[in-house]
């Protein structure tokens, strides 16, 4: 399989899960999941797509504790990987 076909699916994956993840009837369980899975989706190669970095900054301000938690959780945790990849490209 090519690299291009792989980003055309994963491209596809994402907006799917995105689709389903913003819907309003979607309850927050699976909420959570698809965030995992949009978390999973993230590629170092390519970049993030505007709809599916609104999401993710979006629910970090969420009405639901459940939610915000596991959203800040997730993005301090990239913020931590970001930091680390940083400093071991320097050394």
């Amino acid at each position: 399989m090519s690299s291009c076909s792989v980003h055309l699916l994963i491209k596809l994956q994402t907006s799917l899960v995105l689709e389903i993840a913003q819907a309003k009837s979607t309850h927050w369980r699976y909420a959570i999941f698809a965030t995992r899975c949009l978390r999973t989706l993230v590629r170092k190669d390519a970049p993030i797509s505007a709809p599916h970095m609104k999401y993710f900054l979006e629910k970090c301000y969420d009405n639901h504790p459940s939610l915000v938690r596991v959203f800040q959780f997730r993005n301090l945790l990239w913020q931590v990987q970001v930091q680390l990849t940083s400093r071991l490209s320097v050394m």
